[in-house]
C-alpha cells in the first residue's frame, strides 16, 4: 500500500496471490495424487481420511477456544522463517532502487514461505478433501476441477481483500468475531467428517 499507484497495487497484490494460490494448490494436488495412487480404493484410506478430519477439527475447535479467549492468530511454523522472509520483502520495497524483477522475486519467495510455514493452520481441510477425491478414482479432469474449486474458495477471502484494496487504497481486515465463529464452523464440518468416515461410513 506503500504505493500511490493502483497500477502497482494490482501488479504487486496480484503476483502475491497468485503465488500463493499456485504454490498451495501445486501442494494440495501433489498430495491427493499420492493419495490416490499408493492408497486408491484401499479400506486404510477411509480410516486416514478419518483421523484427519478429526486432528483438523480437534485443532480447530482448540484454535476457536483460543481465539474466543485471545483473538485470532496462527501460532505454527517457525517465526524467525517468516521474519526473514517478511524482512527481504519490506527491505526491497523501501529501496527506490530495487528493480521490477528483484521485487517480484523477493513476493514469490514470500508468499512461498508463508505458505508452507503456515501450512499447519489448516492442513486438516486439504487432507479431508483430497483424501475424500482419492476415494473416488475421478479423470484427471475431474480431479483438476475439484481442486480449483476448492482453491477459489479457500482464496475467496484473499481476492475480496485484494480487490478492496486495488479499488479503495484501503486494506479491510475481517473482525475477531467473525474469524472466531467461521473458526468454530470449521472444526464442525471436520468433527462430521471424522464421525462419517470412522463410525458412520
Amino acid at each position: 500500500m506503500k504505493f500511490n499507484s493502483r497500477k502497482k497495487i494490482f501488479l504487486y497484490g496480484g503476483i502475491f496471490i497468485l503465488a500463493t494460490t499456485i504454490i498451495y494448490g501445486s501442494l494440495v494436488f501433489v498430495w491427493g495424487r499420492l493419495f490416490e495412487t499408493f492408497l486408491g480404493q484401499l479400506e486404510i484410506l477411509r480410516y486416514i481420511v478419518g483421523f484427519a478430519a478429526l486432528a483438523g477439527g480437534i485443532v480447530f475447535f482448540r484454535d476457536f477456544v483460543k481465539f474466543a479467549r485471545y483473538g485470532p492468530a496462527c501460532e505454527s511454523g517457525n517465526p524467525g522463517i517468516k521474519q526473514g522472509a517478511t524482512s527481504r520483502v519490506i527491505k526491497a520495497f523501501k529501496d527506490p532502487k530495487t528493480s521490477t524483477i528483484f521485487m517480484i522475486s523477493s513476493l514469490v519467495i514470500f508468499a512461498g514461505v508463508i505458505t508452507i510455514v503456515e501450512l499447519p493452520c489448516s492442513i486438516g481441510l486439504p487432507l479431508t478433501f483430497t483424501g475424500i477425491l482419492a476415494q473416488h478414482s475421478l479423470s484427471l479432469l475431474e480431479y483438476t476441477t475439484y481442486i480449483l474449486i476448492y482453491l477459489f474458495f479457500y482464496m475467496l477471502d484473499e481476492f475480496i481483500v485484494f480487490t478492496g484494496a486495488v479499488m479503495t487504497r484501503h486494506i479491510w481486515f475481517a473482525g475477531s468475531k467473525f474469524i472466531t465463529i467461521f473458526t468454530f464452523i470449521g472444526s464442525m464440518v471436520l468433527f462430521y467428517f471424522a464421525f462419517y468416515y470412522l463410525i458412520g461410513f
